[in-house]
């Protein structure tokens, strides 16, 4: 079964009340065996769309966090069954960058509807 449709309508419904995202994650290219690096730096780019959505307790508990200090987002990605990358930068109100710190992809068959996002500077 596809939830190609749902994830439409929410991207739609986040789109109007939420905001634009860009998640931008560089990672280096695979080591080769004699320890240096074999490919140039990669960079990601994933779009979405989020609104704050208050935050789970235990999550920030584990991650040593506080709701004030780092918001949780509910984020649609403009394609469908994108996830935005752990570690990544992220732009987030006016003029803060922040860091994805904790990424919960909802995904009932395996490819990802929309995520909760938690992030902090």
């Amino acid at each position: 079964m596809s939830y190609a449709g749902e994830h439409s309508g929410a991207l739609s419904d986040v789109r109007e009340a939420g905001v634009a995202l860009t998640f931008t994650s560089t990672v280096l290219g695979d080591e080769s065996s004699a320890g240096k690096f074999a490919d140039a730096p990669v960079t990601t780019t994933v779009s979405a769309f989020g609104t704050e959505d208050g935050g789970d307790a235990k999550e920030y508990e584990r991650l040593g966090l506080t709701p004030l200090e780092a918001p949780r987002l509910f984020v649609v990605c403009e394609t469908y069954g994108d996830i935005p990358p752990l570690n990544s930068k992220v732009s987030f109100g006016p003029g803060a960058e922040y860091n994805v710190k904790s990424v919960k992809p909802y995904r009932p068959d395996g490819v990802a509807i929309f995520s909760y996002v938690i992030i902090a500077r």
